[in-house]
């Protein structure tokens, strides 16, 4: 009896050491995740990527480049589950910037737009 009480006290240290391990883990990883978003952002706001406007009360962002005196404004907005639209549909759009404007818009909940607890309806986008 002795012995497997003192298995089950050894198993019980081994898991607690485990959990402590795994909660400094996702600490560690937490922290290292909120410095690199803050510093990616900052980044990203250099680069042009962010820039906020409100509408309706809420954040939204949208980047812009291009010829502001091109032939056509060209306006498109994030979906699709896309959470970096602005950032990769440069990608599709970089080719049209000589000639047009390029406006590229993250709607509710999407990039770095303020979220939304509304219905995401037609209409409300």
């Amino acid at each position: 009896m002795k012995m497997v009480k003192k298995t089950l006290k050894i198993i019980g240290i081994i898991l607690l050491c485990v959990l402590t391990l795994a909660v400094v883990f996702a600490i560690v990883m937490s922290i290292i995740h909120t410095v690199s978003t803050s510093r990616e952002k900052g980044e990203l706001a250099d680069a042009g990527y962010i820039n906020t406007v409100t509408v309706n009360g809420k954040n939204l962002n949208y980047n812009a480049y291009g010829n502001k005196g091109g032939e056509h404004v060209i306006v498109t907005i994030s979906g699709l589950g896309v959470n970096d639209y602005g950032i990769m549909s440069h990608y599709v759009t970089d080719s049209l910037s000589d000639n047009n404007y390029i406006i590229n818009i993250d709607r509710e909940g999407y990039g770095f737009s303020e979220d939304s607890f509304e219905e995401q309806t037609v209409e409300h986008i």
